[in-house]
């Protein structure tokens, strides 16, 4: 009975989330809208001009969505990005084929048909320090390492695979190994250890440090499916063990 009532809620906040979000942004698919958004990440430089990461409303609900830029125009988190797009929805119900980013929770893609207007902000946002600390750290790695091992160890560390070229991510695709270049379990069992020998395996001070980092660490990721999934998987280990339970 229990498992039947928890199938049955899954099911309607399955379909309630698919009519009520959802629905609004398969409205777009297709459309030219004039949209105001708020960049949540860095711009990168693409093959035909300039993509970045933001968030836009749509009958007060937020969207996260990936904006395509004609030209090489530098964009940080908390700036505004207004102009026409035209909107394309990545889930099952989009005209076009289905793209990885639905796996990110980023919902629709918008592709620049007229001029875009940037407004800049002075600062940048405390809530901004993740995608902030993560630019750092990659700014750090391209300081660090030759150009041809750059992209890899981004990739290999952060996640961030757009120093990796097409031929290469397609080979790591084609030979199944892709999940190497993916922030996953393994990089979370890494810092857990560093964290679990400098706090000389004590519990309480474990799980006082460790909750903490291992949500910065997701947050800096990007708090994509991989990372979220393993940061809360080693949470409730060190819950587990913190309460003298099993934790497998």
């Amino acid at each position: 009975g229990v498992v039947c009532l928890g199938c049955a809620v899954g099911l309607m906040w399955f379909q309630l989330y698919s009519s009520n979000y959802l629905g609004l942004a398969s409205a777009l698919d297709g459309q030219n809208a004039d949209v105001t958004a708020r960049c949540t990440d860095y711009s990168y430089r693409t093959d035909y001009g300039t993509a970045v990461e933001g968030v836009l409303y749509l009958e007060g609900k937020p969207f996260r969505c990936k904006f395509y830029v004609s030209g090489d125009i530098a964009m940080e988190p908390g700036d505004v990005l207004q102009g026409v797009f035209r909107m394309k929805v990545t889930t099952p119900d989009g005209s076009d084929s289905l793209t990885v980013h639905q796996g990110k929770g980023i919902f629709l893609l918008a592709y620049q048909e007229e001029d875009a207007e940037l407004l800049k902000l002075a600062e940048t946002p405390n809530w901004a320090f993740p995608a902030v600390l993560r630019q750092k750290l990659l700014d750090i790695i391209g300081s660090c390492f030759p150009e041809d091992a750059a992209g890899f160890t981004r990739a290999l560390l952060l996640g961030d695979r757009t120093g990796i070229d097409y031929e290469t991510n397609t080979a790591f695709k084609v030979s199944g190994i892709s999940h190497i270049i993916a922030v996953s379990g393994l990089h979370v069992t890494i810092l857990f250890t560093l964290i679990n020998m400098i706090c000389l395996k004590r519990r309480w001070l474990v799980a006082l440090l460790g909750i903490p980092t291992l949500c910065l660490f997701a947050a800096v990721g990007g708090f994509s499916p991989p990372i979220v999934r393993a940061c809360i998987m080693q949470s409730l280990m060190i819950l587990a063990t913190l309460l003298d339970k099993e934790y497998d």
